[in-house]
């Protein structure tokens, strides 16, 4: 793995930080929010909670998806998903948490390699995110995709961060959680990929690493 490698390349949710766990976080206050206690019952919570958890898709699915779902379900007949998206944007910051041992990584990392981060989503909610763990130190470059409405997995926004560490894709890493916009967007441009993902029940076929925490990578890397 380590032959010609000069970057690694982190994707930010489910891969830095604990995404999953802000989001569930953020959703229940959501949802108590538009069904307060004392009108409808915790059991009608929670099912709206498991509900929008899977309409998430561990934040693969676009929000006018998600949350157009939860509105048609609920029969919210007074917002919009971009009044959610808007709430989302602002508030999944306060949240945010790193997973366990990420510091511990990037600094066993960056002893040996030269580091970058790709994360697809809006500027105002991925910025709020970074502003909020404060790990900005370790990366030589940070691009959010939401700065030039290009997002994983289009081989534009991976070639604008080449362009910028002025490296070629043989000479990159790239470590994220998802199969589609991580890995499968990473080997389309001829970098090598590790897919981190917690689940022991899912697999995949990409001729990629598999690790199930980012501190795994100190065995690899």
């Amino acid at each position: 793995m380590t032959n010609n490698i000069k970057v690694v390349l982190f994707d930010l949710d489910n891969t830095l930080i604990d995404r999953q766990s802000a989001a569930v976080k953020l959703m229940k206050d959501i949802i108590l929010e538009d069904f307060p206690e004392g009108s409808y019952s915790d059991e009608y919570r929670c099912e709206l909670l498991d509900k929008l958890y899977k309409w998430d898709y561990e934040g693969h699915k676009p929000k006018e998806f998600s949350f157009g779902k939860y509105i048609e379900v609920t029969g919210i007949n007074d917002r919009d998903w971009q009044y959610y998206n808007s709430m989302w944007e602002k508030r999944l910051k306060d949240y945010t948490e790193l997973f366990a041992k990420s510091i511990e990584t990037l600094e066993y990392l960056r002893g040996k390699y030269r580091l970058a981060m790709l994360t697809n989503g809006s500027v105002i909610s991925q910025q709020g995110k970074l502003d909020t763990i404060n790990i900005n130190e370790y990366f030589e470059e940070i691009v959010i995709s939401g700065t030039y409405q290009i997002h994983k997995p289009d081989k534009r926004i991976f070639q604008i961060v080449l362009d910028k560490l002025d490296v070629q894709p043989y000479e990159v890493v790239y470590v994220g959680d998802g199969l589609v916009n991580d890995v499968q967007g990473a080997l389309s441009m001829g970098m090598k990929a590790i897919w981190q993902y917690p689940h022991t029940n899912v697999d995949t076929d990409e001729p990629c690493q598999r690790i199930y925490r980012v501190e795994d990578l100190k065995t690899i890397l």
